[in-house]
Formats: structure tokens, C-alpha cells, sequence
């Protein structure tokens, strides 16, 4: 019980890396590079720092409401959903920059 009510104080912190990360050279680098719809960041963003306002609020409730309870735990899972793929979009945009650069180390072996 105890950890469900820090539920919300937990997630807030996670959010906001979440919306520094949107705002990243490798994120940005990346949507630049697969030519994807820049709205798409500006939309994710408006609904992150959205849910993290929710998050003090839902945090009181969910102690009485289950319904609340059910809606903290599904923003939790999709929170670290979306660290993993923030994660994967870092990982693949510094691959590509590697493999670009004529001096890469895995270049040398072929």
C-alpha cells in the first residue's frame, strides 16, 4: 500500500526526464532522419506535462476510488513504455551516427 500511494510523487520525476528527452539531439536527430511529423513530438509533449498535472490530484484518489487507482497504474505502465522506446530511438540515432562517420571504429575491420 505503501508504495501505491507514492504512485503519482514516483512518476512525475519520470515524466519530466520523459519531456527533456523529447527535446533531445538523438530524438529530435532521429524523427529528422525518418522524416516523421515533428507535431507528433509537440503532441506528446502537451499530454505528458497534461498526465503529470493529473498526478497529485489522482495520487489523493486513488486511495478512495479504484477507478483512479486502475488509471494510475495504466499511466505508469505506459510511462516506462515510453522511457523504453525514448531508449530505443537514442540507441538506433547514435548507431546511424556511427555507421555514417568515415573514422568508425567498426569500419576499420572491413
Amino acid at each position: 500500500m505503501a508504495l501505491e500511494l507514492i504512485g503519482g510523487s514516483i512518476l512525475s520525476p519520470v515524466i519530466q526526464v520523459l519531456v527533456n528527452r523529447l527535446a533531445s539531439r538523438e530524438v529530435l536527430g532521429f524523427f529528422k532522419s525518418h522524416k516523421l511529423d515533428g507535431g507528433l513530438l509537440e503532441k506528446l509533449n502537451e499530454t505528458l506535462n497534461t498526465v503529470n498535472g493529473l498526478l497529485d490530484d489522482a495520487e489523493e484518489k486513488q486511495i478512495t476510488k479504484l477507478a483512479v487507482k486502475n488509471w494510475l497504474n495504466d499511466v505508469k505502465h505506459a510511462v516506462y513504455e515510453a522511457e523504453d522506446i525514448l531508449e530505443e530511438i537514442d540507441y538506433e540515432y547514435l548507431l546511424s551516427k556511427d555507421i555514417d562517420r568515415p573514422d568508425s571504429n567498426w569500419n576499420k575491420y572491413f
